[in-house]
């Protein structure tokens, strides 16, 4: 890629706490490490506060899939965008938003009414 761009970035020196200026690539970049360290801080975990109260129940949220949501949800996908990890294009759910409704929000509403997602 570099081979291919038009524009080659070289690493310039930098000027030391001395006023010399770096002679090397790792000097500089070392330069730059003790830089960084100085500016950016390490998050102290041990003052944490632990959470309070009980773990919320979620079986008192109603979340429901409805196909009609489902068929919205479908209906907005952009179709110049790349298919997902399943393979499925866009596009191809988009069209059969009104078939596919109903099937994916029995499937969605299985899935999260038990816990456990589809194999496939």
């Amino acid at each position: 890629m570099r081979q291919m761009q038009s524009v080659k970035d070289n690493i310039i020196a930098l000027q030391k706490d001395n006023n010399e200026l770096t002679k090397t690539d790792q000097e500089t970049a070392d330069l730059l490490s003790a830089y960084f360290k100085q500016v950016y801080t390490v998050e102290d975990m041990t003052n944490i506060p632990k959470a309070t109260g009980s773990v919320p129940n979620w079986e008192d949220t109603n979340v429901q899939f409805s196909t009609d949501t489902v068929m919205k949800k479908l209906q907005q996908l952009k179709t110049d965008k790349s298919p997902g990890p399943d393979g499925i294009h866009p596009l191809l759910l988009r069209e059969c938003a009104t078939v596919l409704a109903k099937p994916l929000s029995l499937i969605f509403q299985q899935s999260y009414n038990t816990g456990i997602l589809p194999d496939e």
